[in-house]
């Protein structure tokens, strides 16, 4: 008999400073830049930690922390659903459910991944937890000068497949990038278009490129200003978007989140043992 499998979805998260002036004890300060990104990992982990529930609307959602370091924090999250039961008398009956998913942050500044279990009968899509953290993340980071941006990780091999199936009708390309801070995957963006970044101070940043009236942009893997665009997303630190010619809807890579899969019977062990297997599982995807 085969084991049993749990998928996970791979994100990134990066932290940004929203100005370089901090608040502490109500004593008003300059904090220099660098200085606050040092201590981002530290202050992301407390504020994270202290999240136990992330209510929507009607929909109500709990979060349980299994393990909580400063490094590798990890928890279940619960959301309240409702199933329709029937029942002896031929009847039925509404009652709660509250099913639930795996969720495991790593928090070394050269990494900032999070690996989420998709569940459907949880959440239908895996970036409706992930938005619901973020927005509680960054109402509650703005006591550090600080926001978070969470992206998904895909492979560099579907965007460049869609490229290649499109090549003749690509009209604009638009690449949707995060100001980088994380170094093992800063280096793959142009060192001018990070430092721009930086010295305006923007969290996010849109480079977007139109064909001409008469032909359709060259999207080709040999170039290497758009490889080191595309690697860079890939990785998480952004997303891609084309359009097409005679095409409404755009393609993006948002919707093609880089999926991993566990045995289900390591989720049952104690929270160090099931984070040391999602770590063992976010390293091996990391090393591809």
């Amino acid at each position: 008999m085969k084991n049993k499998k749990a998928w996970f979805r791979l994100f990134r998260y990066q932290l940004l400073p929203i100005n370089p002036t901090v608040s502490v004890d109500d004593a008003e300060y300059n904090l220099r830049r660098d200085k606050l990104i040092a201590a981002k990992n530290k202050a992301f982990a407390e504020v994270l930690g202290s999240v136990t529930s992330m209510d929507h609307g009607d929909t109500a959602v709990r979060l349980q922390w299994k393990l909580k370091t400063p490094d590798f924090l990890l928890g279940r999250i619960a959301v309240k659903r409702q199933v329709n039961l029937e029942t002896e008398s031929f009847g039925s009956a509404v009652h709660d459910h509250w099913p639930t998913i795996w969720i495991a942050f790593w928090n070394e500044d050269d990494q900032q991944q999070v690996a989420i279990q998709h569940r459907s009968t949880a959440f239908q899509l895996s970036t409706a937890p992930i938005n619901l953290l973020e927005r509680t993340l960054r109402e509650r980071m703005r006591a550090n000068n600080l926001t978070v941006t969470f992206e998904p990780q895909f492979n560099q091999e579907e965007f460049w497949n869609l490229a290649l199936k499109h090549k003749e009708k690509i009209r604009e390309l638009t690449f949707e990038l995060v100001t980088p801070n994380l170094p093992n995957i800063s280096s793959t963006l142009s060192e001018d278009l990070a430092a721009l970044a930086k010295s305006v101070g923007s969290s996010s940043n849109e480079v977007t490129l139109k064909a001409p009236a008469d032909a359709p942009l060259r999207v080709e893997a040999d170039n290497p200003q758009i490889a080191d665009l595309v690697a860079y997303a890939s990785k998480g630190g952004g997303s891609i978007e084309l359009r097409l010619l005679n095409v409404k809807k755009r393609i993006t890579t948002s919707s093609t989140v880089r999926e991993v899969s566990i045995d289900e019977a390591r989720l049952t062990g104690t929270g160090a043992a099931v984070a040391d297997a999602l770590k063992e599982l976010m390293k091996a995807d990391e090393d591809r």
